[in-house]
């Protein structure tokens, strides 16, 4: 089986090394938000305009990458 080894020069890649550590973070943080995207386009929602629903997604979003132990702050 193949492999792949990234090497990061640290610490000036430190945010490099972070993101490519945590990527499967990002990615399932993405396709958990996407789903919730997706029910409230079949289902519905309850927002009452759109700044409350972008800001209703923006804190889900927050806690799904918390959940994946990940965070917009390992991006510089």
């Amino acid at each position: 089986m193949p492999t792949i080894t990234l090497k990061f020069d640290l610490p000036e890649d430190r945010c490099s090394a972070d993101v490519a550590v945590h990527a499967m973070g990002f990615a399932l943080s993405c396709h958990e938000l996407d789903n919730e995207l997706r029910k409230y386009l079949k289902y519905g929602h309850e927002f009452k305009s759109a700044d409350h629903a972008l800001e209703e997604i923006r804190d889900s979003l927050f806690h799904i990458m918390a959940d994946y132990g990940v965070s917009l702050d390992m991006i510089d």
